[in-house]
């Protein structure tokens, strides 16, 4: 994968970044660099096309970590979503999607969420995923998002079951997604509700995310 994005010069980059956290901190969205634009990498250069070779001749510091997408060309814009949950959120178990809608492209961030109590250590929710090279920057004023949230405590609950059965509710104060080099897009309205009010398992929200910061 790498080596076939080293052979085509005009190829985006695959940009790796340390994660004091280790992997667990990376899968949950918690470590994202910001760089400057002329940045081409946050790795040493002479380890950028070490990336996939283990051993001592490998020069990098620690383990990198970076996203790719799911289809050539693997690499692209990588983004952060952030989702800052208000506190009357009450116990969630399941997964937060975030679809991006853009310039004819999409974008899906799959969020992990799993806590018993909102404190204020635990209102934020992150996730990360990879765009199109060069397909969103600073050129893109607005996004349209959609989120559904999969409880895993309903689907796990069996079809014939007599106890009342809790249904989580997810209060959502702001949504900010973000790309390596200062540029974000942001949704704040305190108390937006993302509730299931069809009797299906996802509730959905649809919002638009704006270049303006709120």
């Amino acid at each position: 994968m790498v080596a076939k994005q080293k052979e085509n010069k005009t190829a985006c980059d695959f940009t790796a970044y340390n994660c004091p956290g280790g992997i667990e901190s990376f899968e949950n969205g918690h470590c994202f660099p910001q760089l400057e634009r002329n940045e081409s990498s946050a790795l040493d250069p002479s380890y950028r096309f070490d990336i996939g070779r283990f051993g001592e001749d490998v020069k990098g510091e620690g383990v990198m970590y970076f996203s790719t997408k799911d289809s050539s060309q693997f690499c692209g814009t990588q983004l952060q979503a952030s989702v800052q949950l208000s506190p009357k959120t009450g116990p969630v178990n399941g997964v937060l999607q975030l679809q991006l809608f853009y310039s004819n492209h999409s974008v899906i961030f799959q969020i992990q969420c799993k806590f018993l109590d909102i404190s204020n250590s635990f209102t934020h929710l992150n996730g990360l995923a990879t765009a199109e090279y060069n397909s969103m920057d600073k050129r893109v004023e607005t996004i349209q998002a959609r989120l559904n949230y999969l409880d895993f405590t309903t689907i796990e609950m069996p079809s014939n079951h007599s106890i009342s059965l809790y249904t989580s509710v997810l209060f959502i104060d702001k949504v900010v997604v973000r790309d390596m080099y200062g540029n974000s897009w942001q949704y704040c309205e305190k108390g937006t509700v993302l509730e299931d009010k069809t009797g299906q398992r996802y509730g959905l929200l649809n919002i638009t995310l704006k270049k303006a910061s709120c």
